[in-house]
């Protein structure tokens, strides 16, 4: 019965702690998923690096990721309709981002196998880039759609009108 008592006496506007640990770990997923894309880059290329090489590679992504979350704006994402799921409004969008994007990658490998060429095949490269700029972008995305402050605005309302807070 403790824990009963303890569970009713948190606030409902806390955000839940899986919560809080998703958000921590969707924002940790962009530069990893960068890592593998230049991990498959180099593949693709015929490069080998070195164990420095790579830690030099892992220490600028994510230095490059904390000066691109400290620089973002920090203002809230617009409110979802009611009943919108945002894993899918993530994914359509993280979806429209990658087309563009393998667009103008497959475009761009295909010029570049004329100066380098490779042994894979232009379509999975092409693939790895889309994959990629799909996997950054739906986690980014997921990311600023989780916030804990739009869903405790969103279930506070629960259809009641305005609520005018």
């Amino acid at each position: 019965m403790c824990t009963l008592a303890a569970a009713a006496a948190v606030p409902h506007d806390a955000p839940a702690m899986p919560l809080l640990w998703f958000r921590r770990f969707l924002s940790l997923c962009p530069p990893a998923i960068t890592v593998l894309w230049v991990a498959g880059v180099t593949r693709f290329r015929g490069y080998s690096l070195t164990v420095q090489e790579w830690l030099v590679a892992v220490v600028g992504v994510l230095a490059m990721h904390v000066l691109l979350q400290r620089a973002r704006r920090q203002r809230p994402m617009p409110p979802l309709p009611e009943r919108t799921n945002p894993l899918t409004v993530a994914a359509l969008a993280a979806a429209l981002v990658a087309a563009v994007s393998l667009l103008l990658l497959g475009v761009l490998e295909l010029v570049g196998d004329t100066y380098v060429p490779s042994d894979t095949s232009w379509f999975l490269r092409t693939t790895w880039h889309g994959a990629c700029v799909f996997g950054v972008c739906y986690c980014g995305f997921l990311h600023g759609l989780l916030d804990p402050k739009r869903a405790v605005t969103k279930s506070g309302s629960k259809g009641k009108g305005t609520g005018g807070a």
